[in-house]
């Protein structure tokens, strides 16, 4: 009896609650998708096999029997340590997939992962050998070191090329590396170098105190320059010039009040007469008659003078006497008429003469007419208006003085930080201006000495520093610090071409230091030494993998061969195909022959290769079991064949279950369902069962 599957028990596997079933010779699960199915298939695989996929959470709660094993029957589940193959391949096979042997899934018929590919001997490796280990293995090697080999602990190259060029170029680069190192030991010197460099470093660290004690310095000038910004804030500098402006226009309120004052005393004594001037020619005019000149009686010399003619003319000519006469009389009257006029008027003209002379007594100017008296009052009248309104400027400037005196006060007193009543308002104002310019001559000097800090706001420091910072003392650090480097530059600019020769080893910028360069001149030293011990280990370990590979090689091709030829191999291509009797190996193309015929097995047809490689399968199966019948899975594995060959190849599977093989197949095809109802139930009768998944 040969290796089966007794029963299978779940419990929680998928949408699967609980099944226990015993299997026969041939069986069918059947089940629709999402009945559990897949779960199951799974669950088997895993439970048995080694190497069987898991892509499903599988329940801890079943187990697997299989029967034949040893003489007696063997529990399995996921979570067995110990496989079926652990039980029933040798030391010499135990690399052989066994599942790939007794497991078709989804129509994998061509025992080839790749569509419509054939098999080949390296195929028949995977099944039969670890041959496709050792190719594996053996295509890691490169072909130059397969063909190089190893003589007096000496590697005999094939040809300078892949490793083989590798270890020689990193054996040239660890003596260029292992000669620059002696030459950096030979020539480089750092006592000189290191003596600065300590002094440096000594000096930086002074820098660096000296910086820090800069950025406190900084701070306590940023607080300085806001206090006295502060205080200049109290006396603005607008507010000095509002109080001088006020001082001023006091001033000169005081010095126009003063000439007007001048002016007007100086106007006064000339205008004093002048209201009286204005009233005696407002008296005389209004004594037009008394302002005319006295008559020079002309009317009485007349009236003599034609009397007297009249008289002598009556001596001559009567008529003329006559005409003369009457111009006597009328001369007489007007002189009579002169007469009492000048006796009337005599009162106004003893009135404006009173007033001529009182004009000249008091202006000293000898009166002609009333002109006299009009022409000086002219002269007077502008001066006393002009004193007039100089009196009345006097008044408003006055007013003016005291408003600006009042303002003065007010803008002064705004100034007046300290008592200082004894002082000028201009010493106030100077005394401002002093103050002010000593608090703006600071806060400017401390501004400049907070610029030539140069410190940023960010980097201020509000910390108590002990190292007093010194601009010169700073400024002297820095210079030594220059000093210093340019005789470690100095220094180094002799050993230039030596760094230069070792950085373009090192592929380093020249700016790296010397402690840098020369460590990692250490690590291309180790790693090229590591290199190559790894290279000449790569390259003999593989001229000794591949002197072993070959000669496991000539076992592993016997080995082939003689499995096509054996009687495991030919009873199942007899049984499954009667049209054939066997298949042989001829280069590395499978031949399939009977006694009449060969065929390759690429160029048959699609039904009959289905044939061949389900014997081939059986065959190589029960090659690796030492003859030994056991279960093959088929997860719907003719699903993708036409329905004459799904008949064909269920024939096919009562012809195994006869010659022993359990068969166990899993579909959810309801045609590969009625084919095992017809085909194979009335066969097998009771050797056959079909179990169906339902949730």
């Amino acid at each position: 009896m040969g290796i089966q599957i007794d029963s299978v028990s779940v419990n929680g596997l998928g949408p699967i609650s609980s099944i226990q079933w015993g299997f026969k010779d041939i069986n069918l699960i059947y089940g629709k998708n999402e009945q559990g199915k897949t779960f199951l298939v799974e669950y088997i695989l895993a439970s048995l096999f080694k190497n069987a996929p898991k892509t499903r959470h599988l329940t801890d709660s079943g187990q697997v029997i299989v029967s034949g094993i040893d003489g007696s029957a063997q529990i399995f589940n996921p979570k067995t340590k110990k496989k079926i193959e652990d039980h029933l391949l040798s030391p010499g096979n135990a690399s052989i997939d066994l599942a790939r042997l007794c497991v078709v899934k989804g129509g994998e018929l061509s025992m080839t992962s790749v569509p419509g590919g054939t098999v080949t001997k390296s195929i028949l490796k995977e099944y039969l050998s670890d041959q496709t280990t050792l190719d594996k293995i053996l295509e890691r090697i490169p072909t130059v070191v397969q063909k190089s080999s190893w003589e007096n602990e000496v590697i005999i190259p094939s040809r300078k090329v892949g490793w083989i060029k590798s270890l020689e170029k990193a054996k040239k680069n660890l003596e260029k590396i292992n000669e620059m190192l002696l030459e950096i030991d030979q020539k480089y010197s750092q006592g000189q170098v290191k003596k600065a460099t300590i002094e440096l470093e000594s000096v930086k660290e002074k820098v660096k105190q000296q910086e820090r004690a800069k950025r406190a310095y900084a701070y306590q000038l940023s607080t300085q320059i806001t206090a006295l910004q502060e205080e200049l804030d109290t006396i603005p500098e607008e507010w000095i010039e509002k109080a001088a402006a006020s001082v001023i226009k006091v001033d000169n309120l005081q010095i126009r009040l003063q000439r007007f004052i001048e002016e007007v005393e100086e106007l006064e004594p000339k205008v004093e007469n002048y209201p009286w001037l204005k009233a005696a020619v407002e008296e005389c005019e209004r004594r037009p008659e008394a302002l005319e000149k006295e008559g020079t009686n002309l009317f009485v010399i007349l009236a003599v003078l034609s009397v007297v003619f009249t008289i002598a003319a009556s001596f001559f000519n009567p008529y003329i006497s006559l005409g003369t006469g009457s111009l006597s009389l009328l001369f007489v009257f007007l002189a009579m008429r002169q007469f009492q006029a000048n006796m009337k008027d005599k009162g106004d003209r003893q009135e404006v003469k009173r007033m001529y002379t009182e004009f000249e007594s008091r202006f000293e100017i000898k009166v002609k007419s009333i002109a006299t008296l009009k022409s000086n009052l002219e002269t007077l009248q502008e001066d006393f208006h002009t004193v007039n309104n100089k009196k009345q400027e006097i008044t408003t400037l006055k007013l003016e003085l005291s408003q600006a005196q009042a303002e003065m006060t007010r803008d002064l007193g705004l100034l007046k930080q300290e008592n200082l009543d004894e002082y000028s308002a201009l010493d106030l104002i100077d005394h401002a201006k002093e103050r002010r310019n000593r608090l703006l001559k600071h806060l400017q000097q401390s501004q400049v000495n907070l610029a030539a800090a140069n410190v940023p706001p960010e980097e201020y420091l509000n910390e108590t520093i002990e190292t007093e910072f010194s601009a010169s003392t700073l400024k002297q650090l820095e210079e030594d610090l220059r000093s210093l480097e340019e005789t470690i530059s100095n220094e180094n600019k002799n050993l230039d071409l030596l760094k230069q020769k070792a950085c373009a080893q090192t592929e380093d910028d020249m700016v790296i230091s010397w402690e840098v360069l020369i460590e990692n001149l250490r690590t291309m030293q180790e790693q090229a030494l590591e290199e190559c011990i790894s290279l000449n280990a790569q390259i003999t370990g593989g001229i000794f993998v591949t002197e072993v590979i070959a000669d496991l090689r000539k076992q592993e091709d016997e080995h082939i061969y003689n499995a096509l030829a054996s009687k495991n191999m030919v009873d199942p291509i007899k049984a499954i195909t009667p049209a054939y009797t066997g298949v042989e190996l001829e280069d590395k193309e499978l031949i399939v022959f009977n006694d009449m015929q060969r065929f390759p097995l690429s160029d048959m047809s699609t039904g009959a290769k289905e044939q061949v490689l389900l014997a081939l399968r059986i065959g190589l199966a029960a090659y690796v079991l030492g003859s030994q019948k056991m279960f093959l899975i088929l997860d719907d594995a003719f699903q993708h064949s036409d329905w004459t060959r799904r008949e064909r190849l269920i024939d096919e599977m009562v012809v195994l279950a006869e010659k022993g093989w359990q068969i166990i197949y899993f579909s959810m095809d309801d045609h590969i369902k009625s084919l095992f109802e017809k085909r194979v139930k009335p066969k097998m009768k009771e050797r056959c069962q079909i179990f169906e998944l339902i949730k």
